[in-house]
């Protein structure tokens, strides 16, 4: 049974260490520029503050980036682990199950799909980490309806980005641009299942309100 990668605590540590480094840099340019009072030298300090501020930004967004892959890779593993041990725990002479919904949500395309709603959601939101939190727990949700439809694994991928931006009201050009959006560098945790169970007039749904073209057969909630 395969292990999970290492946590790389070096790593880590240089980043928490640099991250809180860059902090300290931004604080004190803004007390000098707090201080300044000639325009030349207030101008000068606020580029100053800018660029500080900026490698401090850049330094989480790597340093959360980091754990993100750590994570993704540690999930890969144990996904890996259990299917070595299906497979080994499986008489040789037992025929090969059906294809199961549960199963299909490791197909590599879900993965592919999670991968292009996590840098449009991440374009979208554009730092605004409540709101990216809210539309990627609202797209898992409606992936989890999406995965039972018979015909989810026939459909295009490209497909299934436009239903998704459409359902989540975000543009459509982003759906078609989203091999050359940056990788996201946030990635929420996921949403609790007694969340899940809400109703759709629950807090979220009053958020993100379901797609109202889209086809009434597959919205949440319906029969």
């Amino acid at each position: 049974m395969s292990a999970p990668p290492p946590i790389i605590e070096t790593a880590d540590a240089f980043l928490g260490r640099l991250a809180a480094l860059d902090m300290q840099a931004a604080e004190h340019v803004h007390a000098c520029l707090m201080d300044a009072t000639r325009p030349a030298e207030v101008a000068e300090l606020a580029r100053a503050y800018a660029r500080a501020s900026r490698c401090l930004r850049q330094t989480l967004a790597l340093h959360a980036r980091l754990k993100g892959d750590r994570e993704r890779a540690a999930r890969e593993a144990e996904r890996h682990a259990a299917q070595m041990a299906r497979e080994a725990a499986a008489p040789a002479s037992r025929p090969d199950p059906a294809p199961d919904p549960d199963e299909a949500y490791f197909d590599e395309k879900v993965d592919d799909l999670h991968l292009a709603m996590e840098r449009i959601v991440s374009k979208a939101a554009d730092g605004d980490l409540a709101r990216h939190t809210r539309l990627i727990h609202r797209f898992q949700r409606e992936l989890d309806d999406w995965i039972e439809a018979p015909d989810f694994l026939d459909a295009p991928l490209d497909q299934l980005v436009e239903r998704a931006c459409r359902t989540l009201e975000l543009p459509e050009a982003l759906a078609g641009a989203w091999r050359d959006l940056p990788p996201a560098t946030f990635f929420p945790e996921p949403e609790p299942r007694n969340a899940r169970g809400e109703d759709d007039d629950g807090p979220e749904a009053q958020d993100d309100p379901p797609d109202p073209g889209a086809d009434p057969a597959q919205r949440r909630g319906s029969g």
